[in-house]
């Protein structure tokens, strides 16, 4: 990481940092000479014997006097090199801001060389200190762009900093590629001679994916771990043996092993001075394992102890208070740390009833919230925000859990809502506050937006090394112009605010009394309603939780087909109505009005809740139901201003021209019929592409689309147009103002669920667009059934009737109108209402009032002249 500088030995002190104010004096000679070549040498062998000694604040003192004064003496590769260094001493003395300003001057200032990269793959290492994690892959892919100038060692040293973010990330898709990366070290380090320490450190990243809870494999894990410290034992390498013994402590209580507590007190034998936290933390999981919570309590103080960020004192019941967030700390560790001390108060609580300990609790889940809030703000990718939010998900449980326990449903409402759709809100808000700044600046990151996402489907269908390295550029590229927003426009920072969840008053206020808002938080064993109303507030626990997801699985097998069989109805009859006791745990239902809006989570979110029945009646014939992704962003969002001229756009693509989608023959009708309601614009067949949609969808009070979509079988959720497709990721990159969307097309409220923020779908794309409600599909629906309920809803919506409303009603006549199989939910409830419910108005009632309005006026004036 360093280089050297010769100076004349006796030109400076024999001990540069036992002599410093000899080394001052020389220096300030030097420089009251002119001699500055010899200024800046010497501060750089100072800088690096600071380095030595690890007194990083020093080293960064020469070194920054070495580079405000090199370039006008050092040549410009050395020049280069002492502004690589001085990011490096910053990044060692965890300033990592000022490590990534400094580095990306020496990608920006000069030349392209091997240092370049290697600037690439350190401010990589900063962002995951940050917790930037995908924003660190960005900068460690494009470093790793041009492996040939590299050296070996220090590829396989980036190859391993790499493995580590994907398995800290771990997902399965993040796990895939933390294995290919160790298959590529292992072949480096077949080819060159064997090195102990990388050695030890490919065996351990082995060991550790073994141990993943996606993929794991205890034999394994074990056998890799074992090794590890047989080699430490041989090399009496305390760092490994400590290494080693703390990840078998990890391993073995998975499987609630005894031999955990040996491994783990024989590893802080080893470990060196403020070097044992996981040796401490897997010692407090083994206590929490064998019901000994003081003791776990105890360790887990010890940990935070550690920490250089936490004021502590030495009750291990204290709670801790932040020092500084200038300087970056392992925040996921001590994430989980406050998260393992909640479960040992709330295990405590449940041994003795002291309500104290619930307090406690309360006290370090808020502390875990804030370091959380603090990481996902700090983080330019929203992938790596997602890391967060998946994190903080267990974390909110528990909250809620804790709030369940004292009885404070207020404090509930606000964990919940922090575990609900916070990119969607996030971006609503950043968009607000843009509004500020320059139209050019502004349509430059679309510019930027449109081009990373046509790199993103290139790469998707041509994963070249090329478009990889097309994309990781665009990646980065888009960072940089929006770190510069901070520098440009100040103000836009200064007005840019964490995001704010609405309070429970202020939701309740707001409230009409003919509405109870449902909302949802649970996990696979454990789930949580809070019902609000106008005038009430409770938080019920759910009963069997445990196998709900296998149950709504089995419910959903049963309604995305018609019931043809008493057989199927009677199933569906039976676990409909068990469902529905589980979801609705009211022992007093006078809470529940007319109008339902339910805010799922997890397993919930593909439910369509108005199929589920109540003894014999259907959900929907008792209630009017719609759905948000969070009431915040429900509020945030309906406050938007949408101001579209035209009231209707249609769009029904008949035949297609590729991957063998099959006709829609109704699908023209559908869109013609509504549109003889409320006259707008339509697009059939040739002339509804994806063009004409891009072009049209900006000015549009009303979306609706027939068509296909999917969200199963791609890479992203995809939506027809009669020429190509239109992917979830482009949708990210356009904008409309419409009061509704409707997406009548198969799954398209399907997609990916991600723990805390929600399913990323088509529906989710248009809000996120700009949308102010979406009707969309939860399975691949019936084109006959859902022509007759959509067209019946449009009439229900032009004579004034609420979104929610309309589509009730439409659904009910269906029903009125059906009998036997063709009334299965499959061919009705697939259609759902996310977002606002209200009415829309559209130009057609209007005009419609204004020539009642006149007709009236002249009927009356005849009426008045015959009576004169």
């Amino acid at each position: 990481m360093l280089f050297v500088i010769k100076i004349n030995a006796q030109q400076k002190p024999k001990n540069l940092t036992t002599h410093q104010h000899q080394l001052d004096s020389i220096l300030n000679a030097y420089k009251t000479n002119n001699k500055l070549d010899s200024f800046a040498i010497l501060a750089h062998d100072a800088s690096v014997e600071y380095y030595k000694k690890r007194d990083f604040d020093k080293a960064i003192i020469y070194a920054k006097k070495e580079v405000n004064l090199g370039q006008n003496v050092l040549d410009t590769l050395t020049y280069k090199k002492s502004i690589y260094q001085l990011g490096y001493f910053y990044y060692l003395n965890k300033n990592y801001s000022q490590s990534i300003k400094n580095l990306k001057k020496v990608i920006d200032s000069f030349d392209i060389d091997i240092t370049t990269y290697k600037s690439y793959c350190q401010i990589a290492r900063n962002y995951n200190k940050l917790g930037d994690f995908y924003q660190a892959i960005n900068y460690y892919k494009k470093g790793l762009s041009k492996k040939t100038i590299l050296k070996t060692s220090t590829l396989i040293d980036y190859y391993n900093d790499l493995a580590i973010i994907y398995y800290n990330i771990g997902t399965e898709n993040s796990l895939k590629e933390q294995f290919k990366l160790l298959k590529k070290m292992d072949a480096l380090i077949s080819i060159t001679n064997p090195n102990y320490n990388r050695i030890q450190r490919l065996d351990n990243a082995y060991a550790n994916y073994y141990n993943s809870n996606i993929t794991f494999n205890y034999n394994k894990s074990k056998l890799y771990y074992l090794k590890i410290l047989s080699n430490a034992t041989k090399h009496k390498d305390s760092s490994f043996i400590s290494i080693s013994c703390a990840n078998l402590g990890l391993l073995f209580n998975k499987k609630k092993n005894d031999s955990a507590y040996y491994f783990l007190k024989k590893g802080i034998k080893y470990a060196k001075p403020n070097e044992s936290s996981n040796l401490y933390f897997n010692l407090a999981e083994y206590f929490y394992i064998n019901e000994q919570y003081t003791e776990s309590l105890n360790y887990l103080h010890k940990v935070l102890l550690q920490s250089n960020i936490l004021n502590i004192d030495s009750s291990y019941a204290h709670v801790p208070k932040i020092k500084d967030l200038t300087y970056a700390i392992d925040r996921p560790f001590i994430i989980n740390t406050l998260k393992d001390k909640t479960k040992n108060f709330l295990k405590l609580h449940e041994a003795s009833n002291d309500r104290n300990y619930l307090e406690l609790a309360l006290k370090n889940i808020t502390l875990a919230d804030h370091l959380i809030t603090t990481s996902r703000e700090n983080s330019f990718e929203d992938k790596s925000k997602l890391v967060w939010q998946e994190a903080a998900s267990e974390l909110y449980m528990l909250a809620v859990k804790t709030c369940f326990k004292s009885n404070k449903p207020k404090d509930a409402f606000y964990f919940i809502e922090k575990n609900k759709a916070l990119l969607l809100l996030d971006n609503i808000s950043d968009n607000r506050i843009k509004s500020n700044i320059a139209v050019s600046i502004l349509q430059e990151e679309q510019n930027f937006k449109n081009k990373i996402s046509a790199s993103e489907n290139k790469l998707n269908n041509n994963p070249s090394e090329e478009s990889k390295d097309n994309y990781n550029s665009l990646k980065i590229e888009y960072s940089n112009f929006m770190g510069s927003l901070k520098e440009n426009y100040p103000e836009y920072y200064s007005s840019k605010q964490p995001v704010i969840v609405a309070t429970i008053e202020s939701v309740k206020n707001n409230l009409d009394s003919n509405t109870t808002i449902l909302e949802y938080i649970l996990n696979k064993n454990e789930g949580y309603l809070l019902a609000i109303s106008k005038n009430d507030t409770q938080l019920l626990e759910l009963n069997e939780v445990t196998n709900l997801g296998d149950q709504i699985n089995a419910y959903l097998k049963l309604t995305r087909q018609p019931i043809t069989s008493n057989k199927q109805l009677n199933n569906y009859k039976k676990l409909s109505n068990k469902l529905h006791n589980i979801l609705f745990p009211f022992k007093n239902k006078n809470i529940l009005k007319n109008k339902l809006l339910i805010i799922p989570d997890y397993t919930l979110q593909n439910l369509p809740f108005e199929s589920l029945k109540n003894n014999t009646k259907y959900l929907i014939e008792d209630y009017e139901l719609s759905y948000a992704y969070s009431i915040s962003f429900l509020i945030t969002n309906k406050k938007l201003k949408r101001e579209t001229d035209n009231s209707f756009l249609g769009f029904a693509p008949q035949t297609f021209n590729y991957d063998k989608l099959q006709d829609l023959p109704r699908s023209n009708i559908e869109v013609q019929l509504i549109n003889q309601e409320l006259n707008g614009t339509i697009f059939l067949d040739s002339s509804a592409t994806k063009t004409n949609f891009l072009s049209k969808i900006k000015d549009s009070k009303i979306i609706h689309l027939s068509t296909h979509a999917n969200a199963n079988d791609s890479i992203s959720p995809w939506i027809a147009f009669k020429n190509e497709k239109l992917y979830l990721n482009e949708l990210y990159t356009i904008k409309n103002q419409a009061e509704l969307v409707v997406l009548n097309a198969c799954n398209s409220s399907l997609g990916q669920i991600s723990a805390g923020e929600g399913v990323f779908s088509l529906a989710r794309g248009f809000f996120y667009s700009g949308a102010n409600s979406v009707i969309s599909s939860l399975w691949n629906v019936n084109d006959k059934s859902n022509s007759e309920i959509t067209t019946s809803f449009y009439s229900y919506l032009k004579d004034g009737k609420t979104k929610s409303a309309s589509l009730r009603q439409a659904k009910l006549d269906y029903l009125k109108t059906h009998s036997l199989s063709e009334t299965s939910p499959y061919y009705w409830s697939s259609l759902i209402l996310i977002g606002d419910n209200s009415s829309i108005r559209l130009k057609n009632n209007t005009l419609n009032y204004i020539i009642l309005s006149v007709l009236l006026l002249m009927l009356l004036f005849f009426c008045l002249k015959k009576i004169k």
